[in-house]
């Protein structure tokens, strides 16, 4: 297992609305397409989704969520579990699946995740207006 510090890690906040309860999944589901999407774009392979990597990246929302803001605070046990060589992280607080992209596209840090190469498995978690992307290879 690579190194905690070989992850990229990141987070942003993208001020909007709230998303909440029911269209959490729609939200994630539609995420997950701008981000294979863009990943297509760039010659890099679809991420499929992953029910293990979203059950954590949910956990984290909701922590985020009860928090009152966005972190990156256990990375290293989400990574544990996942039992891969390589994870990403980014974090978001948005109402939308787009602006969550967009800001996300926009950074370069962001963007280095989600083209990263050496991930192939999605997670995507929504609590109310707090997002998690977590990529493992």
């Amino acid at each position: 297992m690579k190194a905690f510090a070989a992850s990229t890690l990141a987070c942003v906040v993208a001020a909007s609305p709230a998303c909440a309860g029911a269209a959490a999944e729609p939200f994630a589901d539609r995420l997950g397409e701008f981000v294979n999407r863009y990943r297509a774009e760039h010659g890099a392979r679809a991420l499929s989704l992953a029910e293990a990597l979203s059950a954590l990246a949910r956990e984290h929302a909701a922590r985020m969520s009860r928090d009152g803001r966005l972190s990156h605070d256990g990375f290293q046990q989400r990574f544990a579990k996942a039992r891969a060589p390589h994870c990403v992280e980014n974090v978001a607080a948005s109402g939308t699946p787009q602006a969550t992209f967009d800001a996300w596209r926009d950074s370069p840090t962001h963007a280095h995740n989600l083209l990263d190469p050496q991930v192939s498995r999605m997670g995507i978690g929504v609590d109310g207006r707090y997002v998690v992307f977590f990529a493992c290879g």
